[in-house]
């Protein structure tokens, strides 16, 4: 049987992020979409690396959510 829970992988730049509470913030607002896996975040980089769902959230709503927490993605 194949898993038709695959999980994809979305690296975001964000020039905004200037700490670590930046990426908790990030963290947190990612948390709460439904499909998200697992975040991992580099304040020294400006990234966001999300493991996600497609059959539950794409790219474009993950960007959303960084968005809400105050940040843009370039």
């Amino acid at each position: 049987m194949s898993d038709q829970q695959s999980v994809d992988v979305a690296e975001f730049n964000v020039p905004s992020i200037g700490c670590g509470g930046c990426v908790q913030t990030i963290t947190e607002e990612l948390e709460g979409v439904a499909g998200v896996e697992s975040i991992e975040g580099d304040a020294g980089e400006k990234q966001i690396r999300v493991e996600y769902r497609a059959s539950e959230v794409d790219e474009e709503g993950l960007k959303e959510a960084i968005e809400r927490a105050g940040h843009s993605v370039a």
